[in-house]
């Protein structure tokens, strides 16, 4: 059917109308990529004996002395260390304070935790 001469036609060659089985679907499809994704960057065992804010701990301390986090320099602020290895904030937050028991970093109220100089 042509539109009368005269009238615009308004069509959309990207719009597409889902029926609500097909907008369930692509919903589940994202949520399924974004998970195999995440499980992409997690490091951590989460159904290892150790426990978790441990692994993270060994994990930043083996980086601090390998120089991969200077003296003086942050490292990964709790929001990231959660990201990265899909954790809870309050592990993330015990992983870091386990490393200033240690004397490894300097937490700093409201700017992160930073690499302490270390003699030797």
């Amino acid at each position: 059917m042509q539109a009368p001469s005269g009238a615009a036609c308004v069509c959309s060659v990207n719009t597409v109308q889902l029926t609500p089985i097909y907008r369930a679907r692509a919903r589940y499809a994202n949520l399924t990529s974004a998970l195999v994704s995440y499980l992409d960057h997690v490091t951590v065992d989460h159904e290892g004996k150790v426990p978790l804010y441990l692994q993270i701990a060994a994990i930043l301390r083996d980086a601090i002395e390998r120089g991969d986090y200077p003296p003086g320099r942050p490292i990964p602020s709790e929001t990231r260390l959660m990201q990265e290895h899909g954790v809870a904030r309050l592990t993330a937050r015990k992983a870091v304070q386990v490393l200033a028991k240690e004397g490894l970093v300097e937490v700093v109220t409201g700017r992160g935790a930073y690499v302490t100089d270390r003699p030797g």
